[in-house]
């Protein structure tokens, strides 16, 4: 009896639907099943959803400090003379 695609189920004939153009999605009608979210699940999502925002950030933060890092040593590097050529006859 899954309603998902806005079947009602074989006792009507008439269709329900989730959605509704003034409100959006309503799910109050819907009895929970298997797979539907129960509190702990929605807490867990929540937690992994946090943790991957901070992954993110983190990894983002990263880039950007890896980018100055690499744009300060091209600096530097061009505020070095160039060594001198080396040249093997020297002494003779």
């Amino acid at each position: 009896d899954d309603n998902s695609q806005g079947l009602s189920g074989p006792e009507s004939e008439e269709t329900q639907w989730d959605w509704d153009e003034a409100t959006g999605w309503d799910a109050s009608e819907r009895e929970t099943g298997p797979g539907e979210p129960v509190a702990e699940d929605t807490a867990k999502t929540e937690a992994l959803r946090e943790e991957l925002h901070d992954r993110f950030m983190r990894m983002a933060q990263g880039i950007k400090d890896n980018a100055l890092r690499e744009a300060r040593l091209e600096i530097e590097q061009s505020r070095q003379p160039a060594p001198a050529q080396f040249s093997g006859n020297a002494g003779t």
